[in-house]
């Protein structure tokens, strides 16, 4: 299954997560002690294991296409979760990209996503379909992965393990998230807020703060701008 994208209108954004950002406190304090993300589980793969990190030619240590999780498994609540991806490349050197989910235990591919990209470099926000065939069972583990076709015939692919996981009603909250190390939704409530006030800066410092967290250590893409990138289209 392959579906392709459009970008967002920045209407489009403000108006689904406007209220949720409003509201929202800040729940992660440079005061505080950071939830250590490490793991015992099975690495990720937060950059291209083998030489090539970009399509753009040569290629610094710290500025590769990167997935922004833990060096290790990476938790969800959510049964269509969002991953967030560090893109380093202008759009003339991508020719698409794709977001592959697949069962961990059968090895079998669940669904592909292609879509364009236009707004890079930058961090992008890519979601996961919501169509009830697709859905994360809890308690299961799946793989993901991130790959960029590059205009030169290469590609470079980064991703990990994720498993959903439940949690109790009391805790279902932006605190209870944290302290239970559920991963993809503090980073996405935090990367929303981010990318509704990009200058804000205490804002700014949560996101550098969880991304410099034990067990992530992506500190040096905390000032890495955070784009538009796209929406699901039915072929």
């Amino acid at each position: 299954m392959i579906k392709y994208f459009k970008k967002y209108s920045c209407l489009a954004i403000a108006f689904t997560i406007l209220s949720s950002i409003v509201s929202a406190t800040i729940f992660v304090r440079a005061d505080e002690q950071i939830v250590d993300f490490s793991g015992t589980g099975r690495p990720n793969e937060q950059t291209d294991g083998g030489s090539r990190g970009n399509c753009g030619g040569a290629i610094a240590s710290n500025d590769q296409l990167t997935a922004l999780v833990p060096q290790t498994m990476s938790l969800t609540v959510s049964e269509a979760p969002t991953f967030w991806v560090y893109i380093p490349d202008d759009p003339k050197n991508l020719e698409y990209s794709e977001l592959i989910l697949q069962d961990e235990i059968a090895e079998r591919p669940i669904y592909r996503i292609r879509y364009q990209l236009e707004n890079t470099p930058g961090v992008v926000r890519v979601n996961a379909p919501s169509d009830r065939e697709y859905q994360l069972e809890p308690q299961k583990l799946y793989r993901w992965y991130f790959k960029v076709k590059c205009t030169g015939g290469n590609q470079v692919a980064v991703g990990g393990l994720i498993e959903r996981v439940t949690l109790p009603p009391s805790a279902q909250n932006n605190r209870g998230y944290l302290d239970n190390k559920i991963w993809h939704e503090i980073l996405t409530e935090v990367g929303n807020r981010l990318r509704l006030s990009p200058d804000n800066s205490v804002i700014r410092e949560e996101w550098k703060l969880l991304l410099n967290a034990p067990g992530v250590n992506l500190n040096h893409l905390g000032d890495r701008p955070l784009v538009a990138c796209c929406e699901m289209e039915e072929e």
